[in-house]
């Protein structure tokens, strides 16, 4: 007996959900705090797989998380942009194991997961003048993890901590 694989394209699934949104400054605060902001986003995604008699017929589609949100702060005055943003997702199923068709009947499909996570982001710019901003960046500062698994958080297959990036910039507007 062989388990065969061979990379394929999914025939008909259906994902449908819904976003909302919001932003809001606190323009009623005193002088100074009224540059001070919120911003949100909340996901929720329901996908299948529709394909008749395909191995992942009623399986979520892949790398497609059930919840995701982003939360963040925001300052904006005085010549001064400032975010700092988290960013998370449930978990998913990245891929899977045998790349794709599954010709064995017995075959019941495994997947890879991956474990729900975020990231934290942050970015502070400052108009030194109208025409020069400099600005300082950080993604994922707080370290967020991915860890993949087979079957069992118990039995990861991948983990890692996503690099940290830091950066600088200077715009210049002629």
């Amino acid at each position: 007996t062989y388990l065969i694989t061979q990379p394929r394209n999914l025939g008909s699934s259906k994902l449908k959900g819904i976003e909302v949104a919001g932003q809001a400054f606190f323009d009623f605060l005193p002088e100074g705090f009224d540059g001070l902001g919120v911003m949100g986003t909340f996901t929720l995604a329901d996908s299948k797989v529709t394909t008749p008699d395909d191995p992942l017929e009623g399986k979520e589609l892949l790398g497609v998380s059930k919840y995701s949100y982003t939360a963040g702060a925001l300052y904006e005055k005085y010549g001064i942009t400032a975010r700092v943003v988290y960013t998370w997702r449930s978990r998913y199923n990245e891929s899977l194991f045998g790349a794709g068709t599954l010709t064995s009947p017995d075959y019941d499909s495994q997947f890879n997961k991956v474990k729900s996570n975020g990231r934290l982001d942050f970015s502070v710019g400052y108009d030194v003048t109208p025409n020069i901003t400099v600005t300082v960046d950080g993604v994922n500062v707080a370290g967020g993890k991915y860890y993949s698994y087979y079957d069992s958080p118990a039995f990861p297959h991948d983990i890692r901590i996503d690099d940290k990036f830091y950066g600088a910039s200077i715009r210049v507007k002629y």
